[in-house]
């Protein structure tokens, strides 16, 4: 008989594999896993799950990405913990933080074909979206302005990343927009009024792609900053629309969630100090509970459970 949780292996099968596997090789937070018949209490999960606390309260903390990451932030804020600022709105795909490390570790290396996209009175950052969502980050009323601003931008960026002594980075989505020529990632697809189909292509970042960028983001992070942890996770946050046809955005969520949620994985492995949050599994092993009536974000709910799971995992201290 199978048992009714994420797994279904029978109790049978269970048995024989914990006695053919050295008990040393076992993660024995499972025991009692497999046996139970009613639905495996999500929040429970994280029992079995390697975490390393290395967090503290006066620990520098920056969060980088999708919008799941801003509920992050405005918890520890609410928590007393010390969080260092944010300059970056919000991201959603890994090329679009590589970016960011980019200019903010070797800006000389930074040169995008499109800088700036201009009206007849302001001047945007094609690659930053502003905190409030309303699109893209405004520079000013000119070039020159906005060429000063930008500078300045990317001083702020490094030396926030040079402080911080943890970095959590959440990822949301493979697919972006970009330069036909340079292939820099925007924040999201042009707006009409500085649409180009000569200019801008649409494109979904593979396996190989994500892996890329996270070994760019890890190595170049460390070279500005030897002591920073990194502390993946993957954006439960579904996507409303897609640009491949041929899927719509059920498909393409599940299969650009698995993508990023391999990818950080393994990236995990390869690296010492470089760790994984389990917010994804929690929030959408429940999703009844979870979600607002949109089915797309999460309520507070599941943010504070996520974060009782990160003080549980990752924080020094915590009594969890």
């Amino acid at each position: 008989m199978a048992i009714t949780c994420e797994t279904t292996i029978p109790i049978e099968e269970a048995v024989v594999l914990e006695r053919r596997v050295p008990a040393s090789m076992l993660n024995q937070a499972r025991k009692g896993y497999y046996a139970r018949k009613s639905p495996y209490p999500v929040e429970s999960l994280v029992g079995a799950f390697q975490g390393e606390r290395f967090i503290t309260r006066q620990s520098r903390i920056v969060t980088m990405g999708s919008c799941f990451a801003q509920e992050l932030a405005r918890w520890l804020d609410q928590h007393g913990y010390s969080r260092l600022p944010h300059h970056w709105g919000v991201i959603y795909n890994p090329a679009s933080m590589r970016q960011i490390v980019q200019y903010s570790t070797e800006p000389e290396t930074w040169q995008p074909a499109e800088p700036f996209w201009t009206d007849a009175s302001n001047v945007y950052d094609p690659y930053r979206k502003s905190d409030d969502h309303a699109g893209a980050y405004r520079l000013g009323a000119s070039v020159e302005e906005a060429m000063q601003r930008l500078e300045a931008h990317r001083r702020a960026s490094r030396d926030t990343l040079m402080r911080a002594d943890v970095c959590v980075l959440t990822l949301g989505l493979t697919e972006l927009w970009r330069h036909r020529a340079d292939q820099a990632a925007f924040f999201a697809i042009p707006a009409p009024a500085f649409f180009s189909e000569e200019r801008h292509e649409f494109h979904t970042l593979t396996f190989s792609e994500v892996r890329g960028h996270l070994d760019y983001i890890v190595s170049r992070l460390r070279m500005l900053n030897p002591n920073v942890r990194i502390l993946f996770s993957v954006s439960p946050i579904p996507l409303s629309i897609s640009f491949r046809e041929k899927l719509g955005p059920y498909v393409a969520t599940q299969e650009s969630k698995s993508v990023l949620h391999a990818a950080v994985l393994e990236t995990t492995q390869m690296y010492e100090g470089v760790h994984y949050m389990p917010s994804y599994e929690i929030a959408t092993g429940n999703r009844a509970a979870y979600f607002l009536p949109d089915g797309r974000h999460v309520n507070a709910a599941c943010v504070s459970t996520i974060m009782q799971a990160f003080e549980s995992l990752y924080v020094m201290g915590s009594g969890a």
